[in-house]
């Protein structure tokens, strides 16, 4: 149990790429993947299935992309449109402009 103080810890902010739910990675690229853990140990996922991951509990824990899993990861969400792109082009291809619902709660 922690005293009324916590346990000391403070947030560190860290410069990252936004989290997307939106892009689906491929099989391949799922089996590719590799992470280093501090001691330099590199390891790649565990529990892939026909190019799906059937249990999160490799990825839970804190481990580094290799720089060329970071750069295969970026390549990809390079080539994938953000939401609010493919609404905007879907709007286009309609011939509409985007609108805005606003909650007057």
């Amino acid at each position: 149990m922690l005293g009324a103080n916590g346990c000391g810890a403070s947030p560190v902010h860290v410069e990252a790429t936004p989290i997307r739910f939106d892009v689906a990675v491929p099989g391949d690229l799922l089996n590719a993947l590799t992470w280093r853990n501090r001691r330099g140990e590199q390891r790649t996922l565990k529990y892939v299935v026909n190019g799906r991951l059937e249990r999160s509990l490799s990825i839970q824990g804190v481990y580094r992309l290799t720089d060329e899993s970071a750069a295969q990861l970026g390549a990809l969400l390079d080539r994938s449109p953000t939401p609010s792109q493919r609404a905007e082009a879907n709007h286009a291809h309609h011939g509409r402009q985007p609108s805005v619902t606003v909650d007057a709660r």
